[in-house]
């Protein structure tokens, strides 16, 4: 009997672990059916990413296939909302940056191009979709769908891993199938059996779209399985062509090219019937369909690669990259690239901490993207052809963003591209009429989004960080010549005033703050090099932040031409005080390259630390933020906003004011709180990968406050262990000793074996391999890192 008693407690244990153990196939894990912890051991890095973390609401990410820094993101639209309706602006359209939003019930097909987590869009590049029935050459609505092709889909029949995407077309019974390389995406439609097999590609459909949008399309069927064609945008991008090229794995029996413009001017091509089976169509609503009989479980593939050149590169670039037609053989490659590079830095933590862990990694290596051909050819910002002889040229330089954590974050995993996208700013640059740098640039456009000319810290943080292979006399006149632009935003009255006026340009406190710090990092290029006019004369700029301390308020503010404050001042409101996207509790906190200077501007670090804790528990109403859609209160902790970029320095500024243990309380506490494995698990727009890359820093236990110091600020890691495997053949090693939920705090730091006193490390300390090793605890030690000779740099100190 007790061996029968034994038996069944062993067996009663075992199903209660099994249970414990089987997959998360709740709505929370987000699509993607997960393995049993026992497994986790054999599993990789691609193994846990969450492609759907941050697809619902504010992250505005894709779930769809992609290769590492790919110019074809191949993924799902959900809805067709257009950007306006022709009264203005439908703001209903934020939700749609990505195309696609987890709650939607219906897919409209699936298109080649799209931003990962911007605040604004364009792209959505050539739709395809396949059906089967009577041809329906609308995509329908959302109420409905049988209006139109789009189809009902179900999140359990749907599957996402990085390079690849499936979904079951339930209104048509057509299992999907995606997968890509860089510059081409590959189909798989496994339809049932029917004499009503259609494949849709609409050349109308976008992201941000609105009637006009498509300035002149064309398509060509070149044969029975070929089928070639461009289209020209004004949108964000004001002047974009792309061009592709299309092929099929079977034959159609049958096609249409559609053009349902109203022509007032049809010339002499109406002596052809256009509609059926004729090869070649333009005009600015151009779709098309192609007919096939299937058998049941019978596949399609299709292959379309893009080119911003012409349909020729794009067919070089189809026959280069997929030259067959075995789609496994190119999902594998797929999953490969991936592994290899979300392999570059290795953790140890929970099950659902390297789920949110791989997920931020693969977000950071989706942009910038590839932008030209295998042929080394590419189109320009002058919109004229150019040779890439030297370098890989990238676009998708969301800058305002990324210059912040994204791009550090690259200096140290994509060393090699971090130098070819200089290159590519640097060309940028020689083709600007203005001769400027990039602001925010995609598809040979720059679209002059947000404020700052942040190409430059991007710059001169690569170059301190020793990374070369660009012409630097060329980057130093592009940096002097990009802050020196006086019809550029303000840069004049900047110039003039030693702040930018409110009343003589907008958002000017921000403006001024941005423009002090893309000067310092000029200061510091030019010291570095030996050119010490210029480094004094940027290091003066440096100091213009001081120019809107306000002793009375204790912030900086907007003022006016006359040097009069802007009134009525509110501190919390994100509109009309002078702040793009944040207030002045935030935005005043904004003095990264001198953080010492503004705590002398306040009267002391005590000052500073009443600042940040107050910052973090106080109320704010929803009428301070109401009109800006990139701030949401998911993405708020008291008046701190983690939600969007300006703040994501704030948390580490108790460092410099000798209380790091509180940079390691908020530090954790963001981290377990805006960020988690669902599909809302994103607390802001990722923005091209910049909410991604504070985690990925924050978790290892610091980040680049400052970039261009060459340091990084501890906070408190929250990974049991972190190994960077770097491009030089060295590991950096984090060790987080007796972390837990409680143990938090910091008690000692070592660097390599030698008791480390400091509250940062020098990016040196990283590229040359070595090990920080991390004592945690309970309670803070409020001893370590409190002197000011331990603080991080500052431009006074």
């Amino acid at each position: 009997m007790k061996i029968m008693m034994v038996l069944f407690c062993m067996i009663f244990v075992a199903i209660i672990a099994n249970c414990s153990e089987k997959s998360d196939t709740s709505e929370e894990s987000g699509g993607p059916k997960g393995i049993s912890s026992n497994m986790q051991k054999d599993k990789t890095p691609y193994d846990y990413v969450n492609p759907f973390i941050g697809t619902r609401d504010m992250g505005h990410c894709y779930p769809g296939a992609t290769v590492p820094f790919g110019m074809v993101q191949l993924s799902p639209e959900t809805d067709t909302v257009l950007y306006s309706y022709g009264k203005g602006y439908n703001p209903d359209v934020y939700r749609y940056c990505s195309g696609y939003q987890y709650d939607d019930e219906t897919i409209v097909g699936f298109s080649h191009t799209h931003f990962h987590g911007t605040g604004h869009s364009d792209l959505g590049d050539f739709l395809i979709m396949p059906t089967v029935g009577d041809l329906k050459l609308n995509p329908g609505t959302k109420g409905n769908p049988d209006s139109g092709y789009r189809s009902r889909y179900s999140h359990s029949s749907e599957t996402a891993h990085p390079g690849y995407y499936g979904v079951e077309l339930e209104d048509y019974g057509i299992d999907v199938e995606l997968t890509a390389t860089e510059r081409v995406g590959f189909h798989k439609y496994t339809f049932p059996r029917t004499e009503k097999a259609h494949v849709i590609l609409d050349l109308t459909t976008g992201i941000y779209n609105y009637e006009g949008k498509v300035v002149w399309s064309s398509v060509r069927v070149e044969s029975d399985t070929l089928v070639t064609g461009f289209r020209q945008t004004h949108g964000w991008a004001r002047t974009r062509y792309i061009y592709f090229a299309m092929a099929f794995s079977k034959p159609f029996k049958s096609y249409g090219l559609r053009n349902e413009e109203k022509l007032v001017y049809r010339d002499f091509w109406r002596k052809w019937n256009e509609n059926d089976n004729f090869p070649e169509r333009a005009g600015r609503k151009v779709k098309a369909f192609f007919d096939f009989d299937t058998e049941d479980e019978e596949e399609i593939l299709i292959k379309l690669a893009l080119s911003g050149v012409s349909t020729q590169n794009a067919l070089e670039n189809l026959n280069a990259e997929i030259p067959q037609w075995n789609f496994n053989e190119i999902k594998s490659k797929a999953k490969n690239l991936w592994n290899n590079e979300l392999s570059k830095l290795t953790i140890e933590g929970s099950k659902d901490k390297k789920t949110i862990f791989y997920t931020a990694m693969y977000h950071c290596f989706l942009s910038p993207v590839v932008y030209s051909d295998v042929n080394g050819e590419y189109r320009g910002l002058d919109q004229n052809i150019h040779q890439s002889n030297e370098f890989t040229n990238y676009t998708i330089f969301s800058l305002w963003d990324t210059y912040r954590a994204l791009h550090p974050l690259l200096t140290i995993f994509q060393q090699q591209r971090t130098s070819d996208m200089i290159h590519s700013m640097l060309a940028h640059y020689d083709q600007s009429v203005h001769k400027l740098l990039p602001v925010w640039s995609h598809h040979a456009n720059d679209n002059w989004c947000m404020v700052g000319y942040h190409s430059v810290p991007v710059i001169v943080d690569a170059y301190m960080k020793g990374i070369r292979g660009f012409d630097i006399e060329k980057a130093f006149e592009a940096v002097i010549s990009s802050a020196s632009y006086d019809k550029y935003d303000g840069i004049g009255y900047y110039k003039k005033y030693g702040y930018v006026p409110e009343d003589l340009n907008t958002n000017s406190a921000s403006k001024t703050l941005e423009y002090a710090y893309d000067d310092w990092t000029i200061y510091r290029f030019a010291e570095a090099i030996g050119n010490n006019d210029i480094a004094e004369a940027f290091k003066k700029r440096a100091g213009n932040y001081k120019n809107l301390y306000d002793d009375k308020t204790k912030f900086l503010r907007a003022k006016n031409s006359d040097g009069r404050w802007i009134t009525p001042f509110d501190p919390l409101s994100t509109s009309g005080q002078g702040y793009i996207e944040g207030n002045a509790w935030n935005y005043s906190l904004y003095v990264p390259h001198d953080v010492s200077g503004f705590i002398q501007l306040l009267g002391g670090k005590e000052k500073l630390v009443t600042w940040l804790d107050s910052l973090f528990v106080m109320e704010i109403s929803e009428d301070s933020y109401v009109h800006s859609e990139d701030i949401d209160k998911a993405g708020i902790i008291g008046n701190y906003v983690h939600g969007n970029e300006p703040s994501h320095h704030v948390p580490y500024l108790y460092c410099y004011a000798g209380v790091p243990w509180k940079t390691q309380e908020r530090i954790h506490q963001i981290v377990k709180s805006m960020y988690r494995n669902s599909p809302d698990g994103l607390c802001g727009n990722d923005d091209c990968g910049q909410m991604s890359a504070w985690y990925i820093f924050s978790s290892m236990g610091f980040y680049p406050v400052c970039p261009g110091s060459n340091e990084y600020v501890i906070g408190s890691p929250c990974v049991e262990k972190a190994v960077i495997h770097l491009e030089n053949g060295k590991e950096f090693v984090v060790e987080a000793r007796n972390l837990n939920e409680e143990n938090i705090y910091i008690q000692s730091v070592t660097l390599n074996g030698k008791e480390h006193k400091r509250s940062y490390i020098h990016h040196e300390d990283v590229i040359n391999g070595g090990r920080l090793v991390f004592e945690l605890g309970p309670g803070p030690n409020t001893e370590w890192a409190s002197q000011i000779d331990c603080a991080p740099y500052s431009m006074s100190k």
